[in-house]
């Protein structure tokens, strides 16, 4: 009966490990998911407010349409300095997000001379 519970010991506390793996994979991956969703509503609200910068003339106009931005984007200034702020230290991330949004913006300029 002695030999049983370190048997019993070893197989609850296997249990217990594989279902913490399971739950940090779970985690990682939703915390993967939301930086992804992160950094493409990052790259959107820039372009947008990059693009809206270009065709608006007057600050009364653009300050309109940059509450509206942000509003459609569900951002606001504070959340794209702390986003910059959180990928700040990461050359690599930093590097594919500024490309993504110069490829955005020229494919947006191309299709505009059209």
């Amino acid at each position: 009966m002695a030999a049983k519970r370190p048997l019993i010991t070893i197989i609850i506390i296997a249990a217990i490990v594989t279902v913490a793996a399971l739950q940090f994979g779970r985690f990682i991956e939703r915390t993967s998911r939301q930086e992804k969703l992160d950094d493409l509503k990052f790259i959107k609200t820039y372009v947008e407010l990059s693009i809206a910068k270009d065709e608006i003339d007057e600050l009364d106009s653009f300050e309109s349409i940059l509450d509206s931005l942000f509003m459609e984007n569900e951002t606001d200034s504070l959340w794209m300095r702390e986003y910059l702020k959180k990928i700040g230290d990461n050359t690599d991330k930093r590097h594919r997000i500024w490309q993504a949004i110069l490829d955005t913006l020229n494919a947006g300029r191309g299709k505009h001379r059209r």
